[in-house]
């Protein structure tokens, strides 16, 4: 089998892992709508003013943060020491977790640096640390059944060299990690015209064994954004942030960032405080990352809560044409969707009651269909094959 049969293959088997198409749930709806109030802590982050190495800001910020998770319901917070390579200072990473209801279930790794450069850094990253918060408060006491695991780490500005001694010197090989999340940057810039947008990460980089993992992850990301937000999304390349020690390690990365990132105009400079940050863009993409993680971790009570029943579907002619034919109990209506090798949805259709029959217009190639009833209770899938 050539390359590209392999990686269509791959890519197949990925999109129907069961972190697909999502469908709309009111109850992840009320939840995601509790995330208000993050100007408080915003402001809480500016006040402690610089956190580079060896700043009593930085100091402050981690006692801060400690305080914060200790206040929470089943959360174990532990502390990573390190030497800052650059000056020997010992830095420190804080890590939060929450315990899921499936002894065997990965982790889920949610990243947030909290250090900062040449100002109180309220963007970069006190979004990204303000977000991280209020997700692990809303989700204390939701029963989750991967368990969750958040981290502040510092070092991120000098060359992410938290997060690096925690990938190389705690997190250890082969660890069971599902997912990592990096929020950094989230916030918009105050009063720009492209705050109704957010940037998902994946992986594009080497080794690249895990990148088709990662596109899928992240294209349920900005599903999940879509869904439950007023944002649009968009994808981008993961790069220079704390989930790149991961990669380089073979863990599947996402990430979310500000749109334009770039062009923030107080990026690293002393002028990078609330004042100057959208807060309701950055709520925005605190709800979508909580829906996300709500869906990744199983969460019970909001996820597959009408207990969605799942099967194969035979697709014929295959090789097909321009048209198929799929294999369904007939007394229903179905949601199609079919999806290319890259995972993206190439094709929507509705199947009527007693009609099996779809007319296509696809390029050569190999595709996933799947079909959905329309009471969400059950989802079919099956592959084909187009040529011309």
């Amino acid at each position: 089998m050539n390359r590209y049969g392999l990686i269509t293959i791959l890519c197949l088997l990925i999109s129907s892992s069961g972190f697909g198409q999502l469908t709309y749930d009111q109850r992840i709806q009320v939840k995601v709508n509790q995330v208000q109030g993050l100007s408080t802590d915003l402001l809480k982050f500016e006040s402690f003013g610089i956190k580079n190495d060896g700043s009593k800001g930085l100091e402050n910020t981690l006692n801060w943060l400690e305080s914060r998770y200790s206040d929470m319901n089943n959360m174990d917070i532990f502390k990573d020491s390190f030497i800052h390579p650059l000056s020997s200072n010992i830095n420190v990473n804080l890590i939060v977790e929450k315990k899921g209801t499936d002894g065997s279930a990965p982790w889920i790794i949610i990243t947030s640096h909290y250090d900062t450069r040449s100002g109180p850094g309220v963007n970069d990253n006190g979004t990204g640390v303000a977000a991280s918060l209020k997700m692990a408060e809303l989700l204390a006491d939701v029963s989750t059944r991967n368990p969750v695991r958040f981290i502040h780490f510092a070092g991120e500005e000098e060359g992410y060299f938290g997060s690096k001694h925690y990938v190389d010197n705690v997190l250890g090989i082969n660890a069971s990690v599902l997912l990592v999340i990096n929020l950094d940057q989230l916030g918009g810039t105050k009063g720009g015209s492209d705050n109704d947008k957010i940037v998902c990460e994946r992986d594009e980089s080497l080794p690249d064994f895990n990148n088709l993992k990662s596109w899928s992850y992240t294209d349920t990301l900005s599903q999940a954004i879509e869904l439950y937000t007023s944002l649009q999304t968009t994808t981008g390349k993961a790069f220079n942030s704390d989930y790149m020690p991961f990669q380089d390690k073979g863990y599947v990365i996402t990430g979310l960032w500000q749109f334009n990132g770039l062009q923030y105009p107080f990026y690293h400079t002393s002028g990078d405080s609330l004042i100057h940050v959208d807060t309701n863009a950055t709520i925005e993409v605190t709800k979508g990352a909580l829906a996300a993680v709500l869906h990744f971790s199983r969460a019970t009570g909001f996820v597959n809560a009408r207990g969605i029943s799942k099967g194969s579907a035979t697709v014929y002619p295959n090789p097909a044409s321009r048209s198929i034919y799929i294999d369904l109990p007939p007394s229903k209506e179905y949601n199609v969707l079919i999806y290319n090798f890259l995972g993206e949805i190439v094709k929507t259709d509705t199947l009527q009651r007693n009609s099996n029959k779809l007319d296509i217009d696809l390029g050569q190639g190999m595709y996933l269909i799947k079909a959905i009833d329309k009471e969400n209770s059950a989802i079919f899938s099956g592959k084909f094959v187009v040529r011309d």
